[in-house]
């Protein structure tokens, strides 16, 4: 299995086996993740590993899971820096789910109170571990909203377009709300993002990061098509909106 493979059979696990992960593998996580190239290339981030029976979290809420491992992804708390943590930890999850180990996005589990050894801010965590329950979802299984209510065709698209869209639409993302929307042309795809409400700040929900996990779908899926791709955030739509989505960056397909 690879990476585009786990897209359609990723789900989200919350039961854990207690055993260790065989030895060596956070090495290999690390080398794969030092390997990916991240949308916002300036950015800095962070990823911190953590053994539950060592770490202990400075928050952990109602709805946390227990798993032998975390991982945290600490990034800039910006736009930028959120997509990138999307877009990271995403690809993170796809290869732990190739190598048979599960994993849980975790809504309001922290492990640092305010910021990092680098001065950076924890925008994620995930818990990791083997799946105490069958690992992947059934074909079809995922609820998404339809790409069609996703998406405004300015042209049509070709079946290499479809491909990336179609892994957008199964990217996961807080309480299932797909906060993006995609303006569609021939070799460009336009990226959209709910604005903030009382409602996600509420919940502390970062819609960016959730885009940047619809971005890494798309990315291996370009990858998958042999297809060469830019991210690029076009000044002259800068200010644009589509509803209550706000423009936020554009993939190029080349």
């Amino acid at each position: 299995m690879n990476l585009y493979e786990a897209i359609s059979v990723r789900k989200s696990i919350r039961n854990f086996e207690k055993r260790k992960i065989e030895e060596g593998w956070i090495e290999k996580l690390k080398r794969f993740a030092k390997e990916l190239q991240l949308v916002f290339l300036d950015v800095p981030h962070q990823m911190v590993f953590h053994y539950a029976k060592e770490d202990s979290p400075v928050k952990k809420g109602k709805f946390c899971v227990d798993a032998p491992y975390y991982i945290s992804i600490l990034s800039e708390d910006s736009k930028e820096g959120q997509i990138n943590a999307g877009f990271l930890a995403e690809q993170i999850v796809l290869f732990l789910i190739c190598h048979g180990i599960a994993t849980c996005y975790q809504g309001t589990l922290r492990f640092f109170d305010k910021k990092g050894d680098a001065g950076l801010k924890e925008l994620l965590v995930m818990a990791v571990g083997y799946p105490g329950c069958y690992l992947y979802r059934e074909e079809n299984g995922a609820k998404r909203i339809p790409l069609a209510k996703q998406c405004h065709f300015k042209e049509e698209a070709g079946k290499p377009i479809m491909t990336i869209l179609k892994a957008a639409n199964l990217a996961p993302s807080a309480l299932n709300r797909q906060p993006w929307r995609f303006v569609v042309y021939g070799n460009r795809i336009h990226i959209m993002t709910r604005a903030d409400n009382f409602f996600s700040k509420w919940f502390g929900i970062r819609n960016f990061v959730d885009t940047g996990i619809a971005l890494a779908h798309m990315a291996i899926a370009a990858d998958e098509l042999w297809l060469d791709v830019e991210w690029k955030v076009l000044e002259n739509i800068q200010n644009r909106k589509l509803g209550r989505n706000c423009y936020t960056i554009t993939m190029i397909i080349e």
